[in-house]
């Protein structure tokens, strides 16, 4: 199941329109290389998919071999050297075969030792499992978060005066014209006492 409630689609129709306000190259902010290395996600599926293509899922257990697979393919051990089969075999109680065999996409992992390969790679939960799709829009939720808070004049003063947050009493929302009106105060108040 998704964590995010809002379908890919409208998420980068969302991100799409941040991009064009803060007039910023589509690309750069949404890089498939990097957008696959954070997913499991080959990079030119995660194209099709931020292209709007609809993609044909693969079946769970399809999913977490190759997933798997990239994984051990793509992570690296503290050394900077490809992790050895025996040393993720004892990390997680298994027999170096058996671990082999999960590694390289020969197996699927039983629930028991996909939660502990995803511990032992330290990936979100879901991440061998999740749709494509879903595992993108998880992924593009920070970028969207970033994107939004851009334009909250708020956070914009908290990050321009390293302020980690601003307490809000009350039960409703500020509108974005109380928000600005704050930011503007609190950017003079601030300014004053820095000598600015």
């Amino acid at each position: 199941m998704s964590e995010s409630t809002v379908p890919l689609p409208e998420t980068l129709q969302r991100i799409d329109e941040l991009i064009t306000d803060h007039r910023l190259d589509r690309n750069d902010v949404l890089d498939a290389k990097s957008l696959s290395e954070r997913t499991g996600i080959p990079a030119h599926t995660v194209q099709n998919l931020l292209e709007g293509t609809e993609l044909v899922e693969d079946d769970v257990d399809t999913r977490a071999r190759t997933r798997l697979q990239f994984l051990y393919e793509t992570r690296r051990a503290a050394d900077g050297r490809p992790y050895e089969f025996k040393d993720i075999a004892d990390a997680i109680g298994i027999s170096e075969v058996w671990a082999r065999a999960l590694l390289t996409g020969k197996k699927v992992p039983s629930m028991k030792h996909g939660h502990a390969l995803t511990q032992f790679f330290d990936v979100p939960e879901g991440f061998l499992t999740a749709k494509a799709t879903d595992a993108l829009n998880r992924e593009l939720g920070p970028i969207l978060q970033f994107l939004q808070g851009a334009t909250d004049p708020l956070n914009q003063v908290m990050t321009s005066h390293g302020l980690v947050a601003i307490a809000q009493r009350g039960t409703r929302s500020l509108t974005q014209r109380q928000k600005s009106a704050i930011a503007s105060m609190l950017d003079v108040v601030l300014d004053e006492g820095t000598g600015r």
